[in-house]
């Protein structure tokens, strides 16, 4: 899969946030980005298309319930 040379830093804003298994999951456009529990990014901007099957891009909010089930959201 590609990876986008988009950097995180580059913008602080986001379509949506969450934390699956302790890792922190940010969404931008059609690129997502991870950051461990220690503040290191670990996935920078791979197309939300190459690992979250028939996920559409710019999310509007995701959540993760406390027993694990995460939940995406796209106003159409």
């Amino acid at each position: 899969p590609k990876t986008s040379n988009k950097n995180i830093c580059s913008s602080t804003e986001f379509d949506a946030a969450t934390t699956i298994t302790n890792m922190v999951y940010l969404f931008r456009g059609e690129y997502y980005f991870t950051i461990d529990s220690s503040g290191r990014v670990q996935t920078r901007g791979r197309k939300i298309s190459d690992d979250f099957n028939g996920l559409p891009n710019d999310l509007d909010a995701a959540v993760t319930t406390r027993n694990g089930t995460t939940y995406f959201f796209k106003v159409t």
